[in-house]
């Protein structure tokens, strides 16, 4: 085991100790719903690259639709403008967002469902493109191709995840997301469910040897792969799955004129009467 895994497994191990104690201690449901919360939250602050943010809000694309509330938001923190709803709760521009993830403490198969359901009001969301911006400026380039240089770029959809800390068998689970994904779009599946206590499941396919090569997300793939706790750590994985999606999906700057409806069709007046 290398050290990073010998690492994430004791930082798991602290982790299960002190969700035990929160829910000794809290004997209301939400105080220790959001206390888990909490957790992940800080977890990930800790291990990932400054660059990503971690957050909870609320998510609105450029038509002025809004998502279900998420737990967990992981945002690009250099393009993010800060629109703070409450203390704690953000609204984040989808352009700006890596990865969305739905906590809970066990997940049965209706806590899937309704996880499932807030995954895909953020799925629904559009990433309008870039606005154009200059890649190449300057008065001789410009003259010389009709303009600046630009550069855009193909928006994906939002994904999100399923984080638990305990769950029925990962057989059973297994199960419970079959039929809880069936008939919806392959771009509204959560791209892992992961149970701290049990193991997770992600997407792969078939590789030599009768082995699954694993995937960060269901599209293209052929099966579900179920990750025993024993062999791969579910900490472990989220962590490297959570870093992989923030490497392979763009962020983009939000055009905020089209959030906020400017039209630039005011009055106006002519400048050289200032001269």
């Amino acid at each position: 085991m290398t050290a990073l895994r010998e690492l994430l497994a004791a930082v798991g191990r602290k982790m299960q100790v002190d969700f035990e104690e929160i829910s000794k201690q809290t004997s209301h449901p939400g105080e220790r719903g959001r206390a888990r919360e909490d957790a992940v939250r800080t977890f990930l602050r800790q291990y990932l690259p400054g660059r990503v943010g971690v957050g909870q809000g609320l998510l609105v694309d450029h038509l002025g639709r809004t998502s279900r509330e998420c737990d967990v938001v992981l945002y690009d923190a250099q393009s993010t403008p800060v629109f703070h709803v409450s203390d704690t709760v953000r609204l984040f521009p989808a352009e700006t967002v890596f990865l969305v993830l739905q906590v809970k403490s066990r997940l049965s198969k209706s806590h899937l469902q309704s996880a499932v359901d807030n995954l895909a009001s953020v799925a629904r969301l559009s990433r309008s493109s870039e606005p154009a911006q200059p890649l190449l400026g300057g008065f001789a380039i410009s003259t010389l191709f009709r303009g600046a240089l630009r550069m855009t770029y193909t928006p994906d959809r939002v994904a999100g995840g399923v984080f638990a800390y305990d769950s029925p068998s990962l057989e059973t689970l297994a199960a419970d997301v079959v039929q809880v994904v069936r008939g919806r779009p392959r771009e509204e599946w959560p791209v892992f469910v992961i149970s701290l206590a049990k193991g997770a499941i992600v997407y792969g396919h078939g590789a030599a040897g009768g082995k699954s090569r694993l995937a960060t997300g269901p599209l293209d793939q052929t099966r579900l792969v179920l990750l025993a706790p024993e062999d791969d750590h579910p900490l472990l994985l989220l962590y490297l799955v959570t870093v992989m999606r923030t490497q392979v999906t763009m962020s983009a700057r939000p055009d905020l004129l089209s959030y906020l409806r400017l039209s630039g069709r005011g009055r106006w007046a002519p400048l050289d009467a200032a001269e």
